[in-house]
C-alpha cells in the first residue's frame, strides 16, 4: 500500500535535503510535483528550457532542476567527473540526497546532433558505473534514472510520431533494466505501467496531467521515505517498507503457538505418560484455534508474506459479491416451523445477519465513496441498532427480569 505524501510527511523525510533533477521536459514535470509536496504554491511559470531552483526556508530543503535533455551541460559534467576532480561530496558542496536523471527522448528525437541511442547507452553506462563502484564517491545517497516514458502515439504530433517510435523506447527500457540489475541505481518502471493505463490523461501524447505526475512523485517518495518515517500501527504504507523487528512478547506468543502447542499434541498422542506437563486435549484444541488465528493475523499485518493493497471500489466486484450472497441465501432458504409475529426474534436475527453480510461487503470493496451505496448502508446500520434494542426490550419484557429492568429504569430516571 502506498502513502499519499502531504507537506508534513514530506518535510519529515526530506527536511534539510538537497534534491537534484536533470533532464528533459518530462523530468521537469516530476520536479514540480516533488517541489509542490513541500511548497504547494510554487509557481511553474517561466522559461521552460532553463534551470530552476526552489528552497524551503523553514525545512532547509533545496530543489534544483537542470535543463539538460542529453546530459551534456556543465552541471552534468561536474556530477559525472572522475574522483580526482570531483566536486561533489566536499563540505562546501555536500552530496545530494536524491538525484533523478530523466533523459532519452531527445536522443531518439534528435539523433543527428545528440548521438542517438548509441551515445545514450554510453552516458547511462558511465552513470551507472559511477554509482555502483564503491571506490568512487557516489553521486548521491540515492540515484534514480527515469524510464523512457511511454507515449500515446495517437496524440503525438506528426514530427514526434516519426521519431518517438515504441520499438526504440522499449529497447532503451530493456537496456536500463539489464544495466541496473545488480547496481544501487533504481529505475521506477512502475511509472510506465501507470501511464500506459492513463492514455486519456495526456493532451500531446507525451506530457501527462498533474495528478498523474503527483502519483509518480508519491511512488518515488514511498521508495525513499517509508523506512525513514516512524513505524507505528496500523501499517498503512507498506510499499518499499521493512517491517519493524519482532518484539519480545510477539516472539513469546509465536513460540507458544508454533512450538509448545504442537509439542503438546505430540506428547498427548505418542507419550501420554508425560502429558502432565500439558493441559488436556480439549484445552489444547482451543489454544490451537486461537493460535492459528493469531499467527494468521500476525503474518497478514506484521510481515510481508501477504501482499497488501489499497482498496479501490469496483462496481462489478460489489455486484458479484451481493449476487453471490443472495444465491447462498436462496439455496439455504427454509420455512419457519410455526407462525411468528412481526419482528419476531427469528425474523430480526435473519435480517441482522443479512445486514452484517452487506456491511462486510461494503467495507471490503471500499464502497463508502459511492453515495448510492453509502446512504442505504447507513440506514442499515441504524436499523440494525434499532432491532437489537427492540429485541432486548422484548426479551426483558416477556421474562421475569422485567421488574428488575423497571427498577433499574426508575433509578436512572430519578438521577435525571
Amino acid at each position: 500500500m502506498m502513502r499519499t505524501f502531504d507537506t508534513a510527511h514530506t518535510t519529515s523525510c526530506l527536511g534539510g535535503s538537497k534534491i537534484v533533477v536533470l533532464g528533459d521536459s518530462v523530468a521537469r514535470q516530476l520536479y514540480y510535483s516533488l517541489v509542490k509536496k513541500i511548497l504547494p504554491n510554487a509557481s511553474t511559470e517561466g522559461d521552460k528550457h532553463s534551470d530552476i531552483f526552489f528552497r524551503d526556508i523553514e525545512s532547509g530543503t533545496t530543489f534544483e532542476f537542470y535543463w539538460d535533455p542529453v546530459l551534456n551541460s556543465t552541471k552534468a559534467a561536474e556530477l559525472f567527473t572522475e574522483p580526482d576532480t570531483q566536486l561533489i561530496g566536499s563540505e562546501e558542496n555536500p552530496i545530494p540526497s536524491i538525484i533523478l536523471v530523466g533523459t532519452g527522448l531527445w536522443y531518439l528525437r534528435y539523433p543527428e546532433w545528440s548521438g542517438g541511442m548509441e551515445r545514450w547507452q554510453q552516458v547511462m553506462e558511465r552513470l551507472i558505473q559511477q554509482m555502483s563502484n564503491p571506490r568512487i564517491a557516489p553521486l548521491a545517497q540515492q540515484l534514480f534514472i527515469s524510464p523512457i516514458p511511454a507515449v500515446n502515439s495517437e496524440k503525438l504530433s506528426e514530427e514526434r510520431a516519426r521519431k518517438l517510435f515504441p520499438e526504440g523506447i522499449n529497447y532503451m527500457n530493456s537496456f536500463l533494466k539489464e544495466a541496473t540489475a545488480d547496481s544501487p541505481v533504481s529505475v521506477p518502471f512502475a511509472w510506465n505501467k501507470m501511464t500506459e493505463t492513463a492514455a486519456n490523461e495526456t493532451h500531446d501524447g507525451l506530457h501527462y496531467a498533474e495528478r498523474v505526475m503527483t502519483v509518480e512523485a508519491d511512488i518515488l517518495l514511498n521508495f525513499v521515505c517509508n523506512n525513514k518515517l516512524p513505524k507505528v500501527s496500523p501499517m498503512d504504507a507498506t510499499c518499499c517498507y521493512e517491517y519493524p523487528s519482532m518484539r519480545w512478547f510477539q516472539a513469546l506468543m509465536l513460540v507458544i503457538f508454533l512450538v509448545w502447542i504442537p509439542t503438546g499434541f505430540v506428547v498427548h498422542t505418542y507419550y501420554p505418560q508425560h502429558s502432565a506437563f500439558f493441559p488436556s486435549l480439549a484445552i489444547m484444541r482451543s489454544f490451537a484455534i486461537i493460535g492459528a488465528a493469531v499467527v494468521c493475523m500476525y503474518c497478514a499485518d506484521r510481515t510481508s508474506l501477504i501482499s497488501k493493497g489499497n482498496k479501490i471500489f469496483s462496481a462489478s466486484s460489489f455486484t458479484f459479491l451481493i449476487f453471490l450472497s443472495i444465491m447462498a441465501g436462496l439455496v439455504t432458504l427454509k420455512q419457519a416451523e410455526v407462525d411468528q409475529p412481526f419482528l419476531s426474534r427469528d425474523q430480526t436475527d435473519e435480517w441482522k445477519g443479512w445486514m452484517q453480510i452487506v456491511i462486510l461487503i461494503y467495507h471490503y470493496v471500499a464502497a463508502s465513496s459511492v453515495s448510492a451505496i453509502y446512504n442505504p448502508v447507513r440506514m442499515l446500520v441504524a436499523s440494525y441498532l434499532f432491532m437489537t434494542g427492540f429485541g432486548h426490550f422484548v426479551f426483558y419484557y416477556k421474562t421475569s427480569l422485567c421488574p428488575r429492568l423497571r427498577s433499574r429504569g426508575n433509578l436512572n430516571n430519578f438521577s435525571i
